[in-house]
């Protein structure tokens, strides 16, 4: 009994640490395991019972609260699922003209296969395909896509920072930006859809926490984004692998700032990382909109080589109705802690915020 009582107490102390507002690598890692800690809370929940001893003070307390926390990650996941409400309306338009289709994927640099993304866009046509970690190699295989993909941002790295952005959809205003860290770049640019209505795109793969690196400058960049995007007069799409779970503080935090929508609410986990294992995926390759898009589709792409799963997003271009959607509302306490994380990315030496285009192999590909 000792080591399940001492089980369950790893779980509760896994529950309670990212209500900690702090960036420390080993608080903030434990926002990824929802999922496994509510399932090894419920087992624990079970074997309790079945020894319960109502006469041990320890055992009483432990149940309880071991039962709350289970409870509590229950409630929190439930948000990804069909049990509460969505976020991002369904579309019911068939004009094709106002929908764009992308396809974001982390391909692993080490990875070699780079027929498997080239078979994926032969099948799911998208209209736009953005990729994290590339390197040269795959700047250089994927050549062969510019004849049906003429429009490009092009940032291959050595680093696993790299980012490729191809298009069908004609882009300007394209940028290559080092919002928080040298080497670790974001793309913005202006997308124009076949109707000629425009909407402004982000991509961004900022660095992940692990042993010794903490999140300071991730969640700066994610907040960063979020206030240029609030007040924009077009429609945004933000997209890449960001290196944090949906159900996140920090993710949901941004959600409130930029008021955007996650289509994954009331719908689905999505859970893109890892590929390889099983029982330890999570949603990390995020696809982000404003009430100005519906969704026509989310699907999670089959596995290739790479350690993430790809995802498709089809959505549709709907202004019109856009206070259908209910915008989320950040508190004064979230404004004050956004303000303090943009603080960081100020005060950090390796901050470049600049907008030049011709930064670090970029290209831009005209149109054939």
């Amino acid at each position: 009994m000792n080591w399940l009582i001492a089980i369950s107490w790893v779980l509760i102390v896994a529950t309670v640490l990212p209500f900690i507002r702090r960036a420390a690598w080993w608080i903030r890692l434990f926002d990824f395991p929802r999922s496994q800690i509510t399932v090894v809370a419920i087992a624990a929940i079970a074997a309790l019972a079945w020894k319960f001893d109502r006469s041990s003070s320890l055992q009483v307390g432990t149940l309880a609260l071991i039962s709350f926390c289970a409870a509590y990650q229950a409630w929190e996941l439930s948000r990804y699922s069909k049990l509460r409400k969505i976020q991002s309306l369904a579309s019911a338009m068939q004009d094709r003209e106002r929908r764009v289709r992308l396809l974001i994927g982390n391909v692993l640099m080490t990875n070699r296969n780079v027929d498997q993304y080239l078979e994926l866009i032969r099948e799911e046509k998208p209209d736009i395909v953005t990729l994290a970690e590339p390197d040269g190699y795959w700047e250089q295989a994927l050549r062969q896509i510019e004849r049906d993909y003429p429009f490009s941002i092009k940032c291959p790295l050595e680093n696993t920072y790299g980012m490729l952005l191809y298009s069908k959809l004609p882009l300007s205003n394209e940028q290559i930006r080092f919002r928080v860290e040298k080497g670790i770049p974001s793309f913005t640019a202006t997308v124009k859809l076949r109707n000629e209505d425009e909407f402004e795109l982000h991509c961004i793969h900022p660095r992940p926490p692990h042993i010794g690196v903490d999140t300071e400058t991730r969640d700066a960049e994610l907040i960063l984004v979020a206030k240029e995007v609030k007040d924009l007069p077009q429609a945004v799409i933000v997209t890449g692998d960001l290196n944090d779970v949906a159900w996140s503080h920090t993710t949901r935090l941004f959600l409130r700032i930029s008021g955007m929508l996650d289509p994954r609410i009331g719908r689905m986990f999505c859970n893109t990382f890892h590929a390889n294992y099983l029982l330890f995926r999570w949603p990390l390759d995020h696809v982000f909109h404003s009430r100005a898009f519906r969704l026509v589709e989310l699907r999670r792409l089959p596995r290739t080589d790479s350690d993430h799963f790809p995802v498709l997003v089809e959505l549709s271009y709907e202004p019109e109705v856009k206070h259908d959607h209910e915008r989320p509302q950040p508190t004064m306490a979230d404004i004050v802690e956004a303000r303090e994380k943009i603080d960081i990315a100020k005060d950090s030496d390796s901050a470049d915020t600049g907008t030049e285009i011709a930064r670090e192999g970029h290209t831009k590909q005209q149109p054939r």
